[in-house]
C-alpha cells in the first residue's frame, strides 16, 4: 500500500496507518464497488483493468473517510475510537495533523495516477466537501 510506502519517518506513518487495521466497517467502500459492480454488469464492462481502477476509487473513499477521522479527534480532543484511544490521546496534534494530511495527500497521488481527469475532479469535489 502506497500510505505505508510513502515515507520514511516511521512514527509517521504508524500513526497515519492506526485506523487502517480492519476494525472499521469499510461502508464506503463496499458501496463503491458494489455500485461499480453493478454499473460493470449493466455496461457488460469488467475488464481486470477497469476493475482495478474502481478498487482504488473505493480506497480513496475510505482514506478520506480516515484522514478525517484523524482530524476530527484533534478538532474534538477525542480520547477514544472504534474502541481503543484514539490517535489524539496517543500522540501530539502536529503530529496527528500531519498524518491526517499525509493520509489526504497519498490519496490524491492515488487518484492521479488512474489518469482520469473526470475523477480527478469529481474525487476532489468530494474530497472537498468532507
Amino acid at each position: 500500500m502506497l500510505l505505508q510506502s510513502g515515507t520514511s519517518q516511521p512514527e509517521l506513518d504508524t500513526i497515519a496507518c492506526y485506523y487502517f487495521d480492519g476494525q472499521g466497517k469499510a461502508l464506503r467502500p463496499m458501496v463503491t464497488m458494489l455500485m461499480a459492480k453493478a454499473l460493470n454488469y449493466h455496461l457488460n464492462n469488467e475488464s481486470h483493468q477497469l476493475v482495478h481502477k474502481q478498487r482504488q476509487i473505493a480506497l480513496f473513499s475510505e482514506m478520506v473517510h480516515s484522514a478525517s477521522l484523524v482530524h476530527d479527534d484533534v478538532i474534538d480532543q477525542s480520547d477514544f475510537r472504534r474502541g481503543k484511544p484514539s490517535v489524539n490521546a496517543l500522540w501530539n496534534h502536529k503530529k496527528v495533523t500531519m498524518a491526517g494530511d499525509y493520509i489526504l495527500s497519498i490519496a490524491s497521488i492515488m487518484i492521479s495516477r488512474l489518469r482520469s481527469d473526470d475523477v480527478t475532479i469529481v474525487l476532489s469535489q468530494v474530497a472537498k466537501k468532507n
